[in-house]
C-alpha cells in the first residue's frame, strides 16, 4: 500500500455521533421550555455558528451572541453549545486504532470551533482525536469547508498528494469540495451505522 495514504474524517456525524438539532441540545441540559428561537433549527442553521466555526468570533464573543439569540446567559449557551457532542460512534475508536496498527496514516478535517476543539484533544469525550496523526480544524486556520483552500491546507500538513486521501464526510458539499480537489470522498449518513460504512470503503479500496 502506499506509504502516503491518509484516511481523514470529518468529526461529527463521522467519527463523533452529535445532536444536530438544537433543540435537543437545549433540552439536554434542562431547558424546558425550549427557546422558541431554537425551535427547527439545526447546526449550519445559523449564521453566527458558522461564523464562530470559521474563526471569526472569540469564544466569549460567540457565547455572547448565542445566549443573546436565545435569551439565556453566555454560561447556559456554553452547556448548550457543548451538548453538541455526544461520545463516539459506534466502533470508531477500534477502526482509528486498527488503521494505525497497519501503518496507515489518519487525520481530521472539521469544521468546529475552539469550545469543542478542547474536547476534541482531551481524548475524553472522544478518546481517538488526539491518536489522529493529523488534526484539523477550520477555526484554527479561519477556513471552512467546502472551501478549496482547507482542503489545500489539509494536503500541505501531511504532506499528502490529493489522490492519496480517503475522506469520510457525512456533508454532501463538502464530499463535493473535496472531490472537486481530487480527493477520494465518501459520502457518510451518520443515521446508518457509519463505521460500518467506513470499513466497507476501506476494504474495496484494500486498506483493511
Amino acid at each position: 500500500m502506499d506509504a502516503m495514504r491518509v484516511v481523514c474524517f470529518d468529526v461529527g456525524g463521522v467519527l463523533a455521533e452529535i445532536r444536530p438539532v438544537f433543540a435537543d441540545c437545549a433540552r439536554s441540559v434542562g431547558l424546558d421550555p425550549v427557546p422558541t428561537s431554537l425551535e427547527g433549527k439545526r447546526i449550519g442553521d445559523l449564521a453566527f455558528f458558522d461564523d464562530y466555526q470559521a474563526g471569526r468570533y472569540t469564544d466569549d464573543e460567540f457565547l455572547q451572541v448565542f445566549g443573546d439569540f436565545m435569551g439565556v446567559s453566555a454560561e447556559t449557551a456554553f452547556r448548550v453549545h457543548q451538548a453538541i457532542l455526544v461520545g463516539p460512534n459506534p466502533g470508531t475508536v477500534e477502526l482509528v486504532e486498527s488503521l494505525r496498527e497497519r501503518g496507515v496514516k489518519t487525520g481530521c478535517l472539521s469544521n468546529t470551533n475552539e469550545l469543542h476543539w478542547r474536547v476534541f484533544m482531551e481524548g475524553v469525550v472522544l478518546p481517538h482525536l488526539p491518536r489522529l496523526d493529523f488534526q484539523v480544524g477550520s477555526h484554527r486556520l479561519k477556513l471552512d469547508k467546502p472551501n478549496a483552500a482547507i482542503y489545500r491546507a489539509f494536503e500541505e500538513i501531511c504532506g499528502a498528494k490529493p489522490e492519496d486521501i480517503v475522506f469520510f464526510e457525512d456533508g454532501s458539499k463538502n464530499v463535493e469540495g473535496a472531490r472537486a480537489c481530487g480527493w477520494d470522498a465518501v459520502l457518510i449518513d451518520p443515521d446508518n451505522d457509519p463505521c460500518g460504512q467506513m470499513v466497507a470503503a476501506l476494504r474495496s479500496r484494500g486498506i483493511v
